[in-house]
């Protein structure tokens, strides 16, 4: 069996900033703020090590509690914020997940930063969200390596043991991608439809670099 670990913004669905306006909107009402500071980096990370962030720029508590309450705002905001802006699934995703639906030697996953409710929401919101069963989120880890560990031990789970990381893909368009792949002993497709180009994440070595995921046919060969 492969195992293919998706990432999902800036690999299957641009929201057009959607979570990070949420992420803003919800610190603004949930702590009082006056304005919220955008200097923190956001692509290929875990939504936990952004929001540490966030409230070290803004003196607030990093607590479990804080954070608790950061999350339940950010997705009650998450949905108006998606509707907001004009977001769009990205070239070829919806075709590549329908053909992988098809294969029984695939298993289908995420490898997201994001919490696992948000993921949920902005896939849903796209109406990609039932093509995955399983995966490793955001909602404690600050290290994508981490949530990558996550992942891999979900698909184990979910595949009742017949997992080998040899024969597993991350797909995603940042650095931490390709890193957290490694990480975790597997292989990785890049795909420059984020804020990284395609020439800053080939010289990462990925073991398959794509403009994008419109090339079906070449994905495909992975699970052949």
């Amino acid at each position: 069996m492969i195992t293919l670990l998706f990432d999902i913004d800036g690999t299957l669905i641009s929201t057009g900033g959607a979570g990070k306006a949420a992420m803003q909107q919800s610190l603004l009402e949930e702590f009082g703020l006056d304005q919220v500071m955008a200097d923190v980096e956001f692509a290929g990370r875990s939504d936990r090590g952004i929001v540490k962030d966030l409230f070290a720029q803004h003196d607030i508590e990093n607590s479990h509690d804080n954070w608790s309450r950061f999350q339940l705002r950010y997705t009650r905001n998450l949905n108006d914020s998606l509707a907001a802006c004009r977001g769009r699934v990205l070239a070829g995703v919806a075709e590549l997940l329908e053909r992988l639906q098809e294969h029984t030697s695939a298993a289908i996953g995420l490898l997201t930063g994001n919490i696992r409710q948000g993921a949920q929401i902005k896939l849903e919101h796209y109406g990609l969200y039932h093509h995955f069963s399983f995966g490793g989120f955001g909602d404690d880890h600050v290290d994508r390596n981490s949530i990558a560990r996550q992942a891999a031990a979900s698909a184990r789970s979910h595949l009742d043991g017949c997992f080998s990381p040899d024969r597993v893909w991350v797909i995603g368009d940042t650095p931490n991608d390709i890193q957290c792949a490694r990480s975790i002993g597997a292989r990785v497709a890049a795909v420059a439809t984020g804020e990284f180009d395609y020439d800053q994440l080939q010289t990462l070595g990925p073991d398959l670099m794509l403009h994008d995921l419109a090339d079906t046919d070449t994905m495909m060969q992975l699970v052949e």
